[in-house]
């Protein structure tokens, strides 16, 4: 399943009137064979004073292949690539309903990718990547509406960044002589073109690829990172960028052309969920032979393993519970709130009596899920409150 193929439809949350120019200083590197050498590493409730694990409803519309996930304060919203639609649940994991619909007409998507989605204001937004325009639909799925973008850009990642504007990144054709270069194009609700303008990465630091980059926003600043390099950039102004952290131990990934994969790359990270209130990435690697948890504050530059170990000999074993089920961090808009996937097929082999968790309560959570999942069907939302 990690070795799958990941289409990626992303997005970046970034309102220009509201770019930072600062200078963020030095490059800051993040060095996990540094990280782990020194053991630093915190139980999971040292950083998160809630977590609730809640198991899909499992019906014939609520299938895998699920994409981004996004939470708000009452509903979990996903969009299921088997279904070709937005799946609709409480925050108890109930199925709600389902809306949008896979076609070229009126409030109609006719990609068949999975497709970004954002809620904001009781509407839910659709970017489609084949169309050219955005779709909102009402909550409730009952009224739907078209955007249709200016100048119909290729679009490769697009998203909703606040009540302002869409940002779009298009890319100029992949057969040009010269290196590709990619544009960031906002525009408003009526699709009409605010600004533009361009990203153009040194060709030393990632490979040609239709999808090159993942977009974030992460405390009112644009992050973009290369999925072929783990360094991330910070966009300075409409014309600048600079490289502000590296998330890699050092040892370059080799990963052919053309291809997206969570294949065994050493040292290999991806950013599992964001929250725009906090200083925290909570993000999952790959180190020697499996996935691991950690989170990241940005603001203080540190590091902390989180995920759950157990054995008693000096090679310890560990397993991701958070493993990245898509390329795009997940999002919830309530404030502290960290988003990730607890897999069922994981948690099924663990003898979780065994495991070194501190924390009754969660230990009696995994054993109440292990006895009533359905390994092949439910996917299980992770809510994570930090601690204030």
């Amino acid at each position: 399943m990690k070795a799958s193929i990941i289409y990626v439809v992303i997005a970046a949350l970034f309102a220009f009137s509201h770019v930072d120019t600062q200078n963020s200083g030095e490059l800051l590197k993040l060095d996990l064979t540094k990280m782990l050498k020194a053991k630093a590493s915190k139980n999971t409730t040292d950083i998160f004073k809630l977590i609730d694990f809640v198991p899909l409803e499992t019906k014939p519309e609520c299938l895998t292949g699920i994409g981004r996930t996004v939470v708000t304060k009452d509903e979990i919203y996903l969009f299921s690539k088997d279904q070709q639609g937005i799946l609709i649940f409480d925050r108890k994991g109930k199925f709600l309903r389902k809306i949008g619909k896979l076609g070229r007409g009126p409030g109609e998507f006719c990609v068949a990718l999975p497709l970004d989605i954002r809620c904001w204001n009781n509407s839910v937004y659709v970017f489609d990547i084949g169309c050219f325009k955005v779709v909102e639909y009402s909550t409730d799925g009952k009224n739907a509406s078209d955007i249709f973008l200016e100048g119909q850009p290729h679009i490769r990642e697009c998203e909703l960044l606040n009540d302002t504007c869409f940002l779009v990144a298009q890319t100029f054709p992949l057969h040009n002589k010269k290196a590709p270069y990619y544009e960031l194009t906002s525009f408003d609700f009526s699709g009409k073109r605010i600004h533009q303008f361009s990203l153009e990465p040194s060709s030393k630091e990632y490979k040609t690829s239709q999808w090159p980059f993942i977009f974030w926003h992460f405390n009112n600043n644009l992050f973009y990172k290369s999925t072929y390099c783990d360094f991330v950039y910070k966009v300075l102004s409409p014309n600048k960028s600079e490289k502000v952290f590296e998330l890699s131990p050092g040892k370059k990934r080799n990963i052919p052309d053309g291809r997206l994969t969570f294949g065994a790359a050493p040292g290999m990270i991806e950013i599992i969920s964001i929250n725009e209130t906090s200083d925290y990435l909570l993000l999952s690697y790959f180190y020697g032979t499996d996935w691991r948890d950690a989170v990241y504050n940005k603001k203080t530059g540190e590091f902390y393993q989180i995920q759950t170990k157990y054995g008693e000999t000096e090679k310890i074993e560990t397993c991701s519970f958070l493993w990245p089920n898509t390329l795009l961090p997940n999002h919830s808009n309530v404030p502290g709130e960290f988003v990730a996937f607890l897999q069922p097929v994981h948690l099924a082999a663990l003898d979780i009596n065994k495991l070194n968790i501190k924390s009754a309560t969660i230990k009696s959570k995994l054993l109440n899920l292990q006895s009533i999942i359905n390994v092949e069907d439910n996917p299980v939302v992770v809510l994570m409150k930090e601690k204030s």
